[in-house]
This record gives structure tokens, sequence and C-alpha cells, in this order.
């Protein structure tokens, strides 16, 4: 869906019917990316490269063409709380501060 921006055309993915606005869209390719990690199998580095990564690369490429600023920030929430257990809600804080 191309958007007239200050600095010319900004084409922007959107979903369908009731998910058309490409905000909605971005959040529920937000949504989908915890769920990629179902797939996850420890000690299976192969078959996490060749089907967990390659989904979760095309849903970040989806997020980042939606132009979404409110899926930025939902992605920081979703990180916030992966990491949390592991490294602490503070580091975790500032990992998202310092890589986004």
């Amino acid at each position: 869906m191309p958007q007239i921006g200050g600095e010319g055309i900004i084409w922007r993915l959107k979903g369908q019917n009731f998910i058309s606005d490409p905000n909605d869209f971005g959040q529920l390719l937000v949504c989908l990316l915890p769920l990629t990690f179902i797939f996850w199998r420890p000690k299976q580095t192969l078959l996490n490269m060749a089907i967990v990564f390659p989904m979760v690369l095309m849903l970040g490429l989806g997020i980042y063409l939606t132009h979404s600023r409110g899926a930025l920030l939902a992605i920081m929430g979703v990180v916030i709380v992966a990491f949390r257990r592991k490294i602490g809600i503070i580091p975790s804080v500032i990992l998202v501060v310092v890589c986004l």
C-alpha cells in the first residue's frame, strides 16, 4: 500500500480483511514470532537453522516492511520477556535499549 510521505512514496505491507491496517498486521506478526520457537529443538542445530531461523527472518522482514512503530515496541517487550529469566530484568532492558 503506497503512502505519500516526506521523502516520497512509502510502500507498506498490510494484511487482508480485518487486518488491513499495516499496524495491526505488524502486531500480528510480532505475536507469531515467539510461536516459531515451538519448532526449536535443543542440540539439533541443522534443524533449527533450516526451519526456525528462516521463519524468524521472514517474520522480521514482514515486520520491517509494515513500518509500524508499535510493532517495534512490541518486539522490545518480547525480547525483555524472553531474556528476563536468563539474564535478569535490568540487563534485558539494557540489551533492548542498546540493540534498538
